[in-house]
């Protein structure tokens, strides 16, 4: 196995004075990529002072390439939690109908931007109960839209990343003179490329 430091080195000489003792590497199956910027960081920094400080910026713009079996591959290293080794990301779970995509009717409701219900709740909109078969699974998620899209609008939420909010929900098969009322969770935050992104569910889903 292939264990590496995440310092910056740019030389053997100075993996030598880097590398921890008792953690084995292989300097001939590894090489360092090094930006601009980080190159520029080394010339200013000694060794002794990116070994204090491991978390600087010149280490976060190094790039880890390793081969094996004659294969390589990029390794993205955090310089606090070390190599990143799985993120599921936005994508991956509209694809897997963890997440829908309500974007279209979310515009509609005066959302300017991607949004999504999580499964739960997209399940809760479908399944309407016997006592209000008058009810469409589209007139239920606008209900959930517009109000979520009110809620973010009135002025004590302005400026809150996440807020929670209530409306009128038939999930029971009651009268219908019983108001059912539910309370969702309005979440804003980046996607996968940084993107300002819109998901709505129940507290549990978060």
């Amino acid at each position: 196995m292939l264990v590496l430091t995440t310092r910056v080195a740019t030389n053997n000489d100075q993996w030598d004075s880097l590398q921890p003792a008792g953690c084995p590497y292989n300097k001939e199956r590894t090489r360092m990529r090094i930006s601009k910027k980080a190159l520029a960081i080394l010339k200013q920094t000694s060794a002794e002072e990116l070994m204090e400080h491991s978390g600087a910026a010149a280490t976060k713009e190094v790039e880890q390439v390793t081969s094996e079996m004659g294969v390589k591959k990029k390794k993205l290293v955090d310089p606090v939690f070390g190599e990143l080794i799985y993120s599921y990301t936005r994508a991956q779970a509209i694809k897997d109908g963890v997440l829908v995509d309500v974007t279209k009717m979310a515009r509609e409701a005066g959302f300017t931007c991607n949004t999504v219900v999580t499964q739960a709740l997209w399940a809760t909109i479908h399944e309407i109960p016997e006592n209000f078969t008058w009810e469409s699974i589209e007139g239920r998620l606008w209900d959930v839209l517009w109000l979520a899209r009110m809620a973010a609008g009135a002025k004590h939420n302005r400026g809150k990343s996440r807020l929670t909010y209530r409306l009128k929900l038939n999930t029971r098969n009651l009268d219908p003179s019983y108001d059912q009322i539910v309370e969702l969770v309005l979440d804003v935050g980046p996607g996968d490329h940084g993107e300002i992104v819109v998901t709505i569910g129940y507290e549990e889903d978060f």
